[in-house]
């Protein structure tokens, strides 16, 4: 919120991504009430918050890490995302829109993706850095050289969020790779949660400048069960806004499933 009044803004979207690592708490029910208390700040400080819950213990897209954003970033302002990454994109725009919308924002016109990234470059212009050097390190990310992480039996997939997030704390924190301390280590997912693979079959591939080890501990993350898992729906999401009832975030490829 400091960062709100700080900018200037009154409007504010708040993402509350729900997991065991998350900030709002591990579940629903306990995010649901922080994001509750973080509006009825909000509204004593003179602005207008709206928060919407997502469920942040499965990935959202497959590139994981800062490096791993920006190069996503990079492709969505290119046009260019797989087709994991744009339906993470078209759920953002859901979610930028409904929260527009709450706040009476006119959004009857959508945005192109040469605006946005008209607007990504200006932002970087405004705070001293050059747009170039975000497409170079974008590029840099992309291209880096990778360890592939393969399925070691058949089954479906699911990942352990929170011990790949540790191991990419763990790099940081280290700076293990000297030409960018803050950013060592990353991991692209290959395959969704609750898709089948067969042995042998690539599902992750590690970035890091010790490849293979960080690899081999990348793969405490990877979960391969013999049964079928539920595969988790994209944008299984909840409304929180002051002066309302917490509700579904709608839309055609949304899940309409409340988290009570």
């Amino acid at each position: 919120l400091a960062k709100k009044l700080a900018a200037g803004v009154t409007g504010v979207g708040l993402e509350v991504r729900v997991a065991p690592h998350g900030n709002f708490g591990s579940d629903f029910a306990h995010a649901r009430r922080n994001a509750d208390r973080y509006n009825r700040v909000a509204v004593r400080l003179g602005l207008r918050p709206v928060c919407v819950l997502t469920d942040g213990s499965r990935p959202y897209q497959p590139h994981i890490g800062r490096g791993e954003a920006l190069a996503a970033l990079a492709a969505v302002l290119n046009g260019e995302p797989c087709t994991w990454l744009a339906e993470h994109h078209q759920l953002c725009r859901r979610m930028s829109d409904t929260v527009a919308s709450i706040l009476g924002i006119d959004i009857s016109e959508p945005v192109e993706t040469a605006k946005l990234r008209g607007a990504h470059e200006e932002m970087l212009a405004a705070q001293g850095a050059a747009p170039s050097a975000f497409w170079d390190r974008a590029e840099a990310i992309r291209t880096a050289p990778r360890t592939t992480v393969s399925a070691e039996r058949p089954g479906w997939v699911d990942y352990d969020l929170g011990i790949l997030r540790t191991l990419l704390v763990e790099r940081q924190v280290a700076g293990s790779d000297p030409r960018s301390p803050s950013d060592p280590a990353g991991v692209t997912l290959l395959v969704r949660p609750g898709d089948h693979v067969e042995t042998g079959q690539p599902v992750m591939a590690a970035r890091a400048v010790d490849g293979a080890g960080f690899a081999d501990r990348v793969r405490n993350c990877l979960r391969i069960s013999p049964t079928e898992l539920r595969r988790p729906i994209v944008g299984a999401c909840e409304i929180v806004a002051p002066g309302e009832s917490s509700r579904p975030l709608e839309g055609d490829f949304l899940s309409a499933t409340r988290h009570v």
